[in-house]
């Protein structure tokens, strides 16, 4: 198996397990128990990249993020 490092790595695991629990070479229920890690693992990386991307964008200056400001949910130019 590949790492699990990045979603589409995470996508074709979860694709190969559905194919080996329809094939009969995984049995169903630890296919049951394998597809919430592999969920787990994908909503982590997720996570992370959008924690990097925040950062990435809170470290920009203020003339890179646009010069608007929300006030009540409504946006000031």
């Amino acid at each position: 198996m590949s790492t699990l490092d990045n979603p589409l790595a995470v996508r074709d695991a979860i694709a190969r397990l559905i194919a080996d629990v329809y094939a009969g070479k995984v049995h169903p229920r630890i296919g049951a128990g394998l597809a919430p890690l592999l969920n787990l693992r994908l909503r982590a990386i997720e996570t992370t990249e959008l924690e990097r991307r925040l950062a990435k964008l809170e470290k920009a200056p203020r003339s890179a993020r646009g010069n608007y400001q929300t006030t009540a949910g409504k946006h000031q130019a």
